[in-house]
């Protein structure tokens, strides 16, 4: 059985450093242990400082380390101060599959030794780098002030309502039946959202299977451009137009290059780390809509030339606060 785990922090300093004693482990040095083989990793996403691009490091080999655990945590946060991500990173762990397996775009591929050896030196070297504070100048002196009159005590003002939590909303797991052999299907899921309403930050997205086949054309007959999107809807989504928030897009790249399927092709989509923007506060059905690009658009509600083709819903609704 393969192990998987994911958890959000926030980056609050630097002072913090996975080496042998925080991470555990045996050995004679400090740093990471490696996992006896490659089929493990540990991985952090999000977004780096002045850049919206998404950011996806990965330590190869590692020994399985829980990233909602300290010592899952403090690996997290070295590798994210390392790369300088800032507001909400996601970390990721697992075992039975190896970087490249679980992430499409890697920004970073690293060994247990390039993470011992260059990594925690670096990240060590930042956190003596960081000025302290300069000492604030003894003021002068002052003669001690005339007593005023005390004033009568003003009434301290009420404390402010914490807000209710927001409450789950109803959404059927529901999918569409594809468009002119065009469809989507399998395994699909998302991980690594944050909760936090109006946030930006990453998610890791597996989308499933999409296929196309229509017996009316020939082999040569291709679809237009395929892309997901993952949205936040204000009520259960039952197909046609959608009225709702983006919270992800996933341009398909399949392994030939192209971004669309020829006629009698299938392709499974593996799992990959894009931006992510949280919807305001509330309750949200989660839609995952395939839409395919045609110029003129096929679709009367497009105003970038993508249609939805085919949608699966999320049978359990998500909550921001």
């Amino acid at each position: 059985m393969n192990q998987q785990s994911a958890a959000v922090v926030r980056l609050i300093g630097v002072s913090t450093l996975c080496t042998l004693a925080a991470c555990g482990g045996g050995g004679d040095g400090g740093g990471l242990n490696g996992g006896g083989n490659s089929g493990q990793y540990f991985a952090v996403s999000g977004i780096a400082a002045g850049s919206n691009a998404p950011i996806v490091a990965c330590i190869d080999g590692i020994e399985y380390y829980d990233p909602a655990t300290e010592k899952g945590k403090a690996i997290a946060k070295t590798l994210a101060t390392y790369y300088q991500l800032v507001g909400n990173y996601s970390s990721f762990a697992g075992t039975g599959s190896t970087c490249r397996d679980k992430f499409l775009n890697l920004t970073a591929l690293l060994s247990v030794a390039e993470y011992n050896d260059k990594i925690i030196p670096a990240v060590a070297a930042m956190n003596q780098n960081v000025p302290a504070p300069a000492p604030a100048p003894t003021p002068a002196p002052s003669p001690a002030p005339s007593p005023a009159p005390s004033p009568a005590p003003s009434p301290a003002p009420s404390p402010a309502p914490a807000p209710s939590p927001v409450q789950s909303r109803s959404c059927a797991s529901t999918s569409g039946n594809g468009t002119a052999g065009l469809q989507s299907y399998g395994s699909y899921s998302y991980s690594g959202l944050t909760t936090v309403a109006s946030s930006s930050g990453s998610l890791s997205l597996t989308p499933g299977t999409v296929s196309y086949s229509d017996a009316a054309l020939n082999s040569t007959s291709h679809t237009g451009s395929l892309r997901f999107v993952l949205w936040a809807t204000s009520s259960s989504y039952s197909g046609g137009f959608i009225s709702g928030y983006i919270v992800a897009r996933y341009n398909l790249k399949f392994t030939d290059g192209t971004d669309y399927l020829f006629n009698g092709q299938s392709a499974t989509i593996p799992a990959n780390v894009v931006a992510a923007q949280t919807p305001p506060r509330g309750s949200y059905c989660m839609v995952l809509t395939l839409e395919e690009y045609s110029s003129p658009p096929k679709c009367s509600n497009s105003n970038d030339g993508y249609c939805i083709v085919d949608w699966t819903q999320f049978g359990k609704s998500s909550e921001f606060q």
